[in-house]
């Protein structure tokens, strides 16, 4: 959890160099979070396969692989999608 604040931290810096505008830096916070989300939505999802029908015969290490791409999925698609929102003024 801390890598996530550093990182966040870091991009705050970005901003107050000039190297990231102001809406430019709230876009990829947004889609960083909407990544987050998508990775615990993962890990509640496989847990609860897991205590409601039966334990999944896939490594711990291979189902964080797979929920950090699909992290990494969540966050692209919102990063792209937000422009488009934005612009029909639909967020």
């Amino acid at each position: 959890m801390n890598h996530i604040f550093y990182i966040l931290y870091n991009f705050q810096s970005l901003r107050v160099v000039g190297l990231l505008a102001g809406s430019t830096m709230k876009r990829i916070i947004s889609a960083l979070l909407w990544g987050l989300l998508g990775i615990l939505s993962f890990g509640v999802l496989i847990q609860g396969y897991h205590l409601l029908i039966r334990p999944i015969n896939i490594g711990l290490g291979r189902l964080g692989i797979i929920a950090i791409v699909i992290g990494a999925v969540v966050a692209s698609i919102a990063y792209t999608i937000e422009v488009r929102l934005l612009s029909n003024r639909r967020v």
